[in-house]
């Protein structure tokens, strides 16, 4: 059993709900007030407890005797009168034999005066959340009494901003009592709200909330569209904690649906958040969220990890309940590996810190563990255990807690073969909850109307509005007719700048066509010069062989050059189909992380006979573990241009490196082909880049100039430079830069 942390403070039963239903039989605040002492009601709830229950019999009789067709004339006085006839005895036996001075819990009196005080809507709304958020996780009813007085005083005072945050308090009730339908309805009328606000915030927060419903109601589409809506409103808030609880949610929704992988992805982004965010409560119930993850998983060394860093992380007064959710966490699972000493001394200490705090629901739930610890060692001590749980459980009226210790009773009884005990125990079980049911039936009904009502009341509010608005219109009729004058001025003066905007992106095409039209005439000159003229010489040379009138010597020419003029050819219409598909579709990119060598080593295979007729030596000087992050099909192309250049222009007999350095620049790797040959002149480096200028090799080898043009296009894509030194004479080397891979 793995528990969240939740923030709690000690019970204080001082105030609960109004509603008048038979099972909740509550207190009136006009009651309490004349007590010398507020906290004297503490005692009062286990008067109330005691009579909930007897009430729960009486009710459960009147079905019985429905189902004989006996209570038609007695059931209303079983259901109603007597009880309220025993309340009122209760009473007066209260006031004679139990009336005892008493203090009142701290913290509570202070909120309430806070509420009391507070002038100013935005003052008021602080002080009912803070009232609400120390009731929410100790008293339901006190809780969701002061969220529906917020409601109702927001309301009367059109806040609409208070009205809505109330609701999500209610609906945050309404679901952590099961009640998903109100909890659905009050949050989805409070993003209304909060749309027509424009409260970036409060989207955020009830999208939270709205997916956490969804997902534990099944739709889980639905969770994770809310979840998405949420991120993105925490993101524009600057919210990185809101962030961080949204990422969790979806870690645990994906979870819930057996997608571990995508569940353990946002579980580590909320982390990685976490590790850069100021110490909170949701920051350990992260660390409680991804232990429970990997406990469910087996891997318990991980799950120790994180509880164990929650449980040192939230060792100050501050985080108590964090606190102790952590010890309760990192107990169990200490037990779950057979280190029971160490799991029950962890137990142990949270009890002793929920006793010195008075705190005690969370004392209850952690003798319950302490019972689940013991269960196989000592039967005896858990069922001990669990009877102080139950009994406190049943001090503090906490139903949904009385019905999970019952459960474990009657496992604890089974195990001991006492069936009769186990039996009884599982029908009290049962009443509760039936009961449970019951409560959350009728006030799942009652929010429905609530927020039925609060609708008519707005809409009646906005229809008032209305009619405001229509007279404010009558008189301000000259102001409109002025009001259109402006505009139209305005108009004139916006269809002023934009016939001047039009104009400027006329001059912007007109130059873009003027490139294209440069670029058209290249690419003719290229298949004119370039491409046409090998191409032409094939045919001449082949009438030369054929004719029959030249020597083998001569024949051998011939055929050479024929291969020379045919790669050429190749090669340069390879480029132009490049070229030609970077300017129709524009260039693709594939980013990846890839070891350049491997590439290297393919260019220098592919022009190895090239480089073999001029007996060039090719040096690769590329570390093997090298990685880059670029497209790989560009870098390619890159270093088997460079390459093949490098073979053009080397003499024979002569030399290229290709190296690599990863410290010239941060966060890039520069690559450089180098070569001894022969080198070049400022001018022709100026024009280096530019299609259709030929410089013949030292073998008389043509080039069309695409090749390095695509080569610094498709740098230029990856993020890096490209650039070249060189001196006639003494060879060249071209330099290119990509990004690193780490």
């Amino acid at each position: 059993m793995y528990t969240n942390c939740k923030t709690t403070q000690p019970t204080n039963p001082e105030i609960w709900s109004s509603n008048t239903h038979v099972h909740n039989c509550d207190i009136p605040d006009t009651f309490c007030d004349i007590l010398p002492h507020k906290s004297i009601v503490n005692h009062l709830n286990s008067v109330k407890n005691i009579f909930r229950d007897f009430c729960g019999i009486f009710n459960l009789l009147a079905l019985k005797m429905r189902k004989f067709h006996l209570w038609q004339n007695n059931c209303y006085f079983v259901s109603n009168t007597l009880p309220r006839l025993l309340m009122k005895v209760l009473y007066t036996l209260f006031f004679t034999l139990w009336l005892s001075p008493v203090f009142a819990q701290s913290g509570v009196p202070e909120l309430r005066m806070k509420v009391a005080n507070a002038t100013s809507l935005s003052q008021k709304l602080t002080a009912y959340k803070d009232i609400v958020y120390a009731y929410q996780a100790v008293n339901e009813d006190s809780a969701f009494y002061y969220a529906q007085q917020g409601l109702e005083y927001f309301t009367q005072n059109k806040y609409r901003a208070g009205q809505a945050w109330m609701l999500s308090d209610l609906a945050e009730i309404d679901d952590d009592h099961g009640r998903e339908e109100p909890a659905k309805q009050r949050s989805l009328y409070a993003l209304e709200i909060f749309k027509d606000e424009k409260n970036a915030r409060g989207i955020a927060e009830v999208n939270n909330d709205l997916g956490g419903i969804m997902g534990k109601s099944g739709d889980f589409e639905s969770a994770i569209s809310y979840f998405t809506v949420a991120l993105k409103n925490f993101e524009l808030c600057n919210s990185p904690v809101g962030v961080m609880r949204v990422y969790s949610n979806l870690g645990i929704t994906y979870e819930r649906y057996d997608d571990t992988t995508k569940a353990i992805f946002y579980l580590k982004l909320a982390d990685s958040i976490s590790r850069r965010s100021p110490l909170s409560d949701a920051v350990i119930n992260l660390y409680n969220d991804i232990g429970a993850y990997y406990a469910d998983r087996e891997d318990t060394a991980k799950a120790l990890k994180y509880f164990e860093e929650g449980l040192s992380k939230s060792n100050k007064p501050e985080y108590l309940s964090a606190h102790l959710s952590c010890l309760i966490n990192t107990g169990m699972m200490y037990c779950r590996i057979g280190d029971t000493k160490k799991g029950v001394a962890c137990l142990e200490e949270a009890l002793s810190a929920a006793r010195s705090k008075n705190l005690p629901e969370e004392e209850a739930n952690i003798l319950t563990n302490l019972a689940i610890a013991l269960q196989e060692k000592d039967k005896g001590k858990a069922l001990l255990y669990l009877k102080d749980a139950l009994g406190i459980s049943q001090k503090i009226g906490n139903k949904p807690l009385q019905a999970e210790i019952y459960e474990e009773m009657v496992e604890a009884y089974t195990s001991q073969k006492d069936y009769k005990n186990a039996f009884e125990t599982r029908e009290k079980r049962q009443l509760i909850l039936d009961s449970i049911i019951s409560i959350n039936k009728t006030r799942e009904l009652a929010g429905i109307s609530a927020i039925h009502d609060l609708e008519k009341s707005n809409l009646k509010v906005r229809q008032l509005e209305t009619l405001n608005d229509r007279s404010l219109y009558e008189r301000n009729i000259l102001m409109t007719i002025a009001v259109f004058v402006i505009i139209f001025l305005i108009v004139l003066t916006i269809f002023y700048q934009k016939t001047v905007l039009l104009n400027k992106k006329l001059v912007i095409h007109e130059q873009e066509l003027k490139h294209l039209n440069e670029m058209k005439d290249k690419l003719f000159s290229v298949i004119g010069h370039d491409l046409k003229t090998p191409i032409a010489r094939i045919p001449v040379m082949l009438d030369l062989i054929e004719e029959g009138q030249t020597t083998p010597e001569e024949t051998k020419m011939l055929l050479d050059s024929m291969r020379e003029h045919s790669k050429v050819s190749v090669e340069t219409l390879d480029k132009l189909l490049f070229w030609g598909k970077s300017l129709v579709r524009g260039i693709s990119m594939n980013t990846v992380k890839f070891q350049p060598k491997k590439y290297i080593r393919g260019a220098i295979e592919l022009k190895r006979i090239s480089a073999l007729e001029k007996n060039i030596t090719i040096t690769d000087h590329v570390p093997a573990e090298l990685y880059v992050y670029a497209d790989a099909t560009h870098f390619d192309f890159i270093i088997r241009n460079l390459v093949v250049n490098a073979i053009k222009y080397t003499h024979m007999n002569g030399q290229i490196d290709i190296s690599a350095d990863s410290e010239a620049r941060v966060g890039y790797t520069v690559f450089a082909v180098k070569d001894n040959g022969t080198g070049m002149t400022r001018e022709q480096i100026a024009k280096l880049f530019e299609p259709a200028v030929s410089i013949p090799g030292t073998a008389n080898e043509q080039r069309s100039g695409i090749g390095l043009m695509l080569c610094k296009e498709f740098v230029r894509q990856n993020d890096g430079d490209i650039w070249v030194e060189s001196e006639r004479g003494e060879g060249t080397t071209f330099f290119f830069s990509v990004k690193s891979a780490t």
